[in-house]
């Protein structure tokens, strides 16, 4: 393994103990908590693996430094538009995208894709003795002494400190030991501070940074995997889209009789603010379903291209798909005209308005039936959303379009 690691590990882990001191000393300036725990470490990881992969040639793809634009928009949001660590999705999409970012730079097999997603796992530390193994000292005498002794105490200490906790909880006496050893080095040094606010700062982003870019360079030459097409029969497929289709034809029959002269005589007692309360989110969950189905039928199955009649029933479907999402587009401004806007009806208009572009590049691929992965197109557009969504959908703007 260690041969096919194209890289100066002396060099690298250099640049990742100095990044790490910056960070521990940015750690002790008290400033914001999310400048220090989230903003100045991401920024920090970010830029010494794009050194790293710069110094040893390995950006070969540099389109993908467009990535740079939608992370730092992202990362910075949490201070321009002041938000707060309850906002978890920023912490959960900004590591997946930096995952995209890096392996777009350096794999040239990398395509965006669901299975592309699930390369972010291959940055995960899940072999952290193992890469840690890599760590040396420069080659001069006695160099692999003093190498072994480092990684020594790397495995060693935290062993060692598993044991100690296990032995004062065992035996009171010794507790009592170890706490007067521990009193009197503190009235030499403060230990708290060496290691709460020193040691455990500088080992956890050292750890995390020199673990990350050697999985990005592990994983530089690594393949997707290849879509398994199901062969669907189309008996089958036809039985599923015509079920599917015939509800929302009944559905929309109803919504006809609803709106006009009540002409299938049921109870209608509705008023227009019940009108825009009721299943709203029922029905952005069902136009969700129908995108997963029709996803299904043109990236997994080539039955579109084989019966036209199917093509014709997925159509279909996008259709009622979309008066499904004019329908509760039109309950979400009656409900706005009611009530006034809130982040979250803002939030759904952003959500129906991604989905309408997006069914209509579906719409457009089916008809053409143009051969490709509009997985960068997907990604452009539910970035935009995510980064409108960041920005528009706070309280500031709220009170603005009020």
């Amino acid at each position: 393994m260690k041969d096919k690691l194209k890289i100066d590990i002396f060099k690298t882990e250099l640049l990742y103990i100095i990044t790490s001191l910056i960070f521990v000393i940015v750690h002790n300036l008290n400033i914001d908590d999310r400048y220090s725990l989230w903003i100045i470490p991401m920024i920090i990881i970010i830029f010494s693996h794009i050194y790293t992969i710069k110094k040893n040639n390995l950006d070969i793809n540099k389109k993908a430094y467009i990535f740079l634009i939608p992370i730092l928009l992202i990362l910075f949001s949490i201070v321009i538009v002041n938000l707060d660590f309850s906002n978890y999705t920023v912490f959960i999409i900004l590591p997946i995208l930096v995952s995209i970012f890096y392996f777009s730079l350096t794999n040239p097999n990398y395509k965006l894709s669901i299975r592309g997603l699930k390369w972010f796992f291959k940055l995960v530390p899940g072999e952290a003795i193992t890469d840690l193994s890599y760590i040396k000292l420069p080659s001069k005498s006695n160099s692999d002494n003093a190498s072994n002794i480092a990684k020594g105490c790397i495995i060693g200490i935290p062993i060692a400190v598993i044991i100690l906790v296990l032995l004062t909880s065992a035996d009171h006496y010794f507790a009592v030991f170890i706490e007067k050893i521990f009193n009197n080095l503190e009235k030499v040094l403060n230990i708290d501070f060496l290691i709460y606010d020193v040691a455990y700062p500088f080992m956890m982003i050292f750890a995390l940074l020199f673990i990350t870019g050697l999985n990005i360079i592990r994983h530089k030459d690594d393949k997707l995997k290849d879509i398994k097409i199901s062969d669907i029969n189309k008996v089958m497929a036809s039985t599923i889209l015509i079920i599917i289709n015939f509800i929302f034809v009944l559905f929309l029959i109803s919504q006809l009789s609803k709106m006009t002269t009540n002409f299938l005589n049921l109870p209608n007692e509705y008023t227009y603010a019940g009108y825009a309360r009721e299943g709203f989110f029922q029905l952005l969950l069902v136009t969700s379903i129908n995108f997963g189905i029709i996803v299904y039928f043109i990236y997994n199955t080539n039955i579109i291209k084989e019966e036209k009649s199917i093509k014709n029933m997925l159509l279909l479907l996008i259709l009622f798909s979309v008066i499904l999402m004019f329908d509760s587009y039109y309950r979400m401004i009656l409900y706005i005209s009611a009530y006034g806007f809130t982040i979250l009806r803002l939030q759904v208009m952003l959500f129906l308005a991604m989905e309408f572009i997006i069914f209509m590049i579906l719409v457009k691929k089916i008809i053409s039936n143009i051969k490709g992965n509009e997985s960068l197109i997907f990604t452009i557009i539910i970035l935009t959303t995510y980064i409108l969504n960041l920005y528009l959908c706070t309280d500031n703007f709220i009170n603005f379009i009020r």
